[in-house]
Formats: C-alpha cells, sequence, structure tokens
C-alpha cells in the first residue's frame, strides 16, 4: 500500500522563492523548514514536485527517517568537562517543567 505513496520533506526555506514556487509549495501542503508531508503518487504531484526539486528531498514513505534527538544525558557524555558525578546525577535527575507563574487578584 505504501507503494502509491510518496514522502516529501522540505529542506530549504521560502525566502527568495518566487511566486509559482511558493503556490507549489503550499499545494503540496509545505509550509515550514523541515516539513514532512505524505501524498498520493499522481502525475499532478509529480508535476508540482518536479517544478521545486531542489528544495525538497523525495522518497517512499519509509524511506526517509529523521535522525533522532539527542538527549541532554548524551550531551553531558559527550562533553569531556563534565565530571562523572553530574553525569551520574543528570541521568538520575527528572526533566523539569518550566515553573509558571500564577496571576494574583
Amino acid at each position: 500500500m505504501n507503494s502509491d505513496k510518496i514522502q516529501i520533506v522540505l529542506k530549504k526555506g521560502l525566502i527568495g522563492l518566487t511566486d509559482i514556487q511558493k503556490d507549489n509549495l503550499r499545494g503540496l501542503g509545505l509550509r515550514h523548514r523541515h516539513q514532512m508531508v505524505v501524498r498520493i503518487d499522481t502525475p499532478s504531484v509529480r508535476g508540482m514536485i518536479k517544478k521545486v526539486i531542489h528544495l525538497l528531498e523525495v522518497g517512499r514513505p519509509t524511506a526517509i527517517k529523521s535522525q533522532p534527538k539527542k538527549k541532554y544525558v548524551e550531551i553531558l557524555a559527550a562533553d569531556p568537562a563534565v565530571t562523572p558525578a553530574k553525569k551520574k546525577a543528570a541521568a538520575k535527575a527528572p526533566v523539569k517543567k518550566a515553573a509558571t507563574k500564577k496571576k494574583e487578584k
């Protein structure tokens, strides 16, 4: 079933594009950099892709995989300046959420 679909990722920004190129990207459903959409592989979609192929990464839905984001602990582990005690503490520490202020009336 995935053979009739195509995955499109916008790799470049929209600044400096012509109106026709922007309209093609909007028609494909792409608005932001690194946005990914899956469309049915039809001649009209292929034509829109052809107009802006230099801005896109195109493939089958299972072919393109995003890079996993590094966790804070992995970043600390890669830093030689961090002591082993800090690394151990960071691995055990729960993820903190941003504090919100309540308005007083």
